[in-house]
């Protein structure tokens, strides 16, 4: 099996200047994602676990250790040190992440952030649209909210969208940091759906989930970053 993420001695500590302290969040996270795998993150509370996730989106700088990603456009690149043209160019084409907060562009609808994903993806604009109203119709966001800005919306249709984001461009690497948190039970299925078919077609993925039940049958393997190890 061929790994396209390798992480080694990953660790991530924040100082608190006014208090003069150190926080670790997470330290020395080793473990390898194979391609089309997935990687299930459990652990306790301000373990760290979204902090990973973080860490190798680049949304936050390690302090320390290395994520090598065996990506299209570069070859082997370490995403903890890369510069940042290269880990934007990688976000758009080829690394996807789902949060439980949704970041838009001001002034953006719903269909556009989705069609901007596709574009930046490589889709011609005709595909970008088609796509983007097939991942809002198939996460069951009503098509009168494709033409509204979504900082209306309600927790659980800004995390459909933020699926939808995510999912429209089917990247080669996915980060998910608990992306079924507000969602009906219902909907889950369709993510669970939707996840197993992009794992068969070749995505590989991260996720942190709470639902254990829904991991089983989803996760090649699971991590518990509390201690350190698979289980």
């Amino acid at each position: 099996m061929e790994t396209i993420l390798s992480i080694r001695n990953l660790s991530k500590t924040f100082y608190l200047h006014e208090q003069e302290k150190e926080i670790h969040s997470c330290k020395n996270i080793n473990f390898d994602l194979e391609k089309g795998g997935f990687i299930g993150i459990v652990g306790k509370s301000g373990a760290g676990k979204s902090t990973v996730l973080r860490c190798i989106y680049r949304t936050y700088l390690a302090s320390s250790g290395t994520a090598i990603y065996n990506s299209l456009a570069y070859g082997p690149i370490d995403l903890l040190s890369a510069d940042e043209r290269q880990i934007i160019s990688l976000r758009k084409a080829e690394i996807g992440n789902v949060s439980q907060f949704l970041k838009t562009l001001p002034r953006t609808t719903a269909k556009q952030h989705v069609v901007n994903a596709a574009l930046e993806a490589g889709f011609s604009s005709k595909e970008s649209h088609i796509r983007a109203e097939e991942m809002l119709n198939y996460f069951r966001l009503n098509s009168t909210l494709w033409d509204i800005y979504p900082t209306t919306f309600s927790g659980g249709e800004k995390l459909r969208l933020n699926l939808a984001h995510a999912m429209v461009k089917r990247p080669r690497l996915l980060l998910l940091d608990e992306p079924t948190a507000s969602l009906d039970p219902d909907t889950k299925l369709l993510v669970r759906d939707l996840l197993l078919k992009l794992k068969n077609e070749g995505t590989s993925m991260l996720g942190i989930f709470h639902d254990l039940e829904f991991m089983d049958g989803l996760c090649n393997e699971v991590f518990n970053i509390s201690k350190g190890s698979f289980t």
